[in-house]
């Protein structure tokens, strides 16, 4: 099976000696892009395509390409569902017809009328996360510690009201968050797995730097539930949070899309993609590889995890308790990027924050 990857931004994967077209993977989504995959899909009528970023999300829910050869991908891109689970508010509706609780949220465009009533800190969310990425500098959202900060950051020109949400912080530490990793086939079935952050990059609030393989059945029902409640086909990352308040799962977020901590699913033993394959008819299901599900698996994004390690040797997130580390302990270990029989990834992501940290000394 051959693989093609195409991003608009020199990213670790394109130096992955699985990838057939790494001299040709710098691409933007658009009509360039169109123009690769219709190539791809005269070459090799079996393609599949699967968006890993939100902005090639929003290309195949768009694309003219991708309208016409919807056969191509799982339907939760030609539905419009995925594109859908990337808007704040639309995720909430789901939330709610599938009977699974939410941390409290308003718009921040009604904010104004229920400042007396807000409790600190508190969040403040955009809407769609991807269209405000390049000014968020990799943070996902704000935390607001008084009233006084909230004010500040609803003045700034750049949050336009109406795309943004005020949510309140669910306490605990973020080593209570679950994530589910979910594939829903064309005939309803959910497969899922199933871990528990440990750590995030960056602290308090990112994305998974360090997790561990969790069975949590209350999570993986909620996420079928989501999925079915959106009438979502596709491939999704859900996470939670439990409440200490009430012991309840919160939905945090959804992805509508593979996200790099699934590949501890694979340390698992669980090949989600693999099945979106043999949903497509593309592999048999008895050469789908693997030894089989285990656990105690312990997942770890090198770089960014160390940084966070030592942000919580002297500092907290506000609002926040310093997460529990420990659990992995003892568990099989695998990476996100580093693996023995593809190392050009690695060697490519060190060289990128060299290059970064030596256009920071000379600005």
């Amino acid at each position: 099976m051959r693989v093609y990857g195409y991003s608009d931004a020199r990213e670790c994967a394109n130096a992955s000696r699985y990838l057939a077209n790494r001299s040709d993977s710098m691409v933007a989504p658009g009509r360039a892009l169109d123009q690769r995959l219709a190539s791809l899909s005269r070459r090799y009528p079996g393609l599949l395509v699967i968006p890993t970023t939100d902005r090639h999300v929003e290309y195949l829910s768009r694309s003219a390409w991708a309208s016409a050869n919807a056969n191509k991908m799982a339907g939760c891109y030609s539905s419009g569902a995925a594109l859908r689970a990337l808007d704040k508010e639309s995720l909430s509706g789901w939330a709610v017809h599938a009977g699974i609780s939410q941390p409290r949220a308003l718009s921040a465009a009604a904010i104004r009328s229920e400042m007396a009533s807000l409790e600190f800190p508190l969040l403040l969310k955009p809407r769609s996360i991807h269209r405000h990425r390049n000014w968020l500098k990799g943070r996902k959202l704000f935390v607001c510690k008084n009233l006084r900060q909230l004010e500040r950051r609803l003045d700034d020109t750049r949050i336009v009201a109406d795309e943004w949400t005020v949510q309140e912080l669910i306490p605990g530490p973020e080593s209570e968050i679950v994530v589910v990793a979910a594939y829903r086939n064309r005939s309803g079935a959910v497969h899922t797995f199933s871990a528990r952050k440990l750590r995030q990059y960056p602290p308090g609030f990112g994305s998974a730097s360090l997790l561990v393989s969790h069975r949590d059945a209350k999570a993986a029902d909620a996420a079928a539930a989501l999925l079915q409640a959106a009438e979502f086909n596709g491939i999704a990352g859900i996470e939670f949070k439990r409440d200490p308040r009430d012991g309840k799962l919160k939905l945090i977020e959804m992805n509508p899309r593979p996200s790099l901590w699934f590949s501890s699913a694979t340390g698992c033993g669980e090949y989600l993609v693999h099945r979106q394959l043999e949903d497509f008819g593309l592999i048999e299901t008895s050469k789908r590889s693997g030894p089989g599900r285990v656990d105690r698996v312990l997942w770890r994004y090198g770089f960014k995890d160390w940084y966070s390690a030592i942000f919580y040797k002297f500092k907290r997130v506000t609002g926040l308790p310093n997460p529990d580390s420990t659990v992995g302990r003892g568990y099989r270990k695998t990476w996100a990027i580093w693996d023995r029989r593809d190392k050009a990834p690695f060697f490519a992501e060190l060289m990128q924050y060299a290059r970064k940290a030596i256009q920071r000394v000379l600005r």
